[in-house]
């Protein structure tokens, strides 16, 4: 979805933000730092297959979407890193890396009109022509989702699960953007969240030793997903639809009818 560069500093942040322009400005892509990066990026895809968290997140989204190519992982396997070459860098970098596709946020103890003066004098930046606004393909998703339930086994002490609701942004109530985002958040916390009866009752009982939910959109849906370390998958799961019934009643009208993800390491 982006790309971030981020700096921070006590002083000096007008050379450093001079700076970042000119390194956002300035790819260098070669034939040999292409291929070193690839043996870089190689080692990295086998760390995630290694990690339980980062195999749940990818399984669960690869079940959770069937069209949407969010359900493809951002970094790829082997096959397509092996296969990049630095023209397809370049070909990236210009469709996407324009002044006019870009946002810079400046926080802290900063006087306004210089940023702005900076930004607007900057030779490289200015130099640029916009390339218009970029096209995003659309996909028409479904509702449903790959399959109910999967397993996947690794060698690890204690077992992952995760429960997943997909939800059709029409479904909602709200029909403004952020607002539902606050509202379906706050909602969220207040049910589920570490001051609730919920998360009471899951310390309480032992039902899981650690769990976190998070609400994120995908163009047309949203995914609300528990993610927990218990061997108690079932109770865990069924404790979550008693207290989802709570979601459901309130004015969002939520449509939870969609079956469990769950996944075991």
């Amino acid at each position: 979805y982006k790309t971030t560069y981020l700096f921070s500093g006590a002083n000096k942040i007008e050379d450093n933000l001079e700076y970042l322009l000119d390194y956002v400005q300035a790819p260098y892509y070669t034939d040999e730092n292409v291929e070193k990066e690839k043996g870089i990026i190689t080692q990295e895809i086998r760390m995630y297959l290694d990690d339980p968290i980062s195999r749940l997140y990818e399984k669960s989204i690869a079940n959770a979407f069937i069209k949407h190519p969010i359900r493809i992982p951002v970094i790829g396997d082997e096959k397509n890193i092996n296969s990049i070459t630095k023209e397809d860098l370049y070909d990236c970098y210009n469709t996407f890396y324009a002044p006019d596709n870009m946002f810079l946020i400046v926080s802290g103890n900063v006087c306004e009109k210089e940023v702005f003066d900076l930004v607007k004098n900057h030779k490289k930046l200015n130099s640029l022509l916009p390339k218009g606004k970029v096209k995003r393909k659309e996909y028409d998703e479904i509702n449903e989702v790959v399959s109910e339930y999967k397993e996947t086994k690794m060698n690890i002490c204690l077992p992952k699960m995760k429960y997943l609701f997909k939800v059709n942004v029409n479904d909602f109530k709200y029909k403004d953007e952020m607002k539902l985002n606050m509202y379906l958040n706050i909602m969220i916390a207040i049910i589920f969240g570490p001051t609730s009866e919920f998360y009471e009752k899951v310390r309480n009982e032992n039902i899981a030793n650690s769990y976190f939910v998070d609400c994120t959109k995908y163009d047309k849906h949203y995914l609300i997903e528990f993610t927990a370390e218990t061997d108690k998958a079932d109770v865990f799961k069924d404790l979550v639809d008693d207290y989802k019934t709570v979601l459901e009643q309130n004015s969002l009208r939520l449509l939870f009818s969609l079956p469990l993800i769950k996944m075991f390491y």
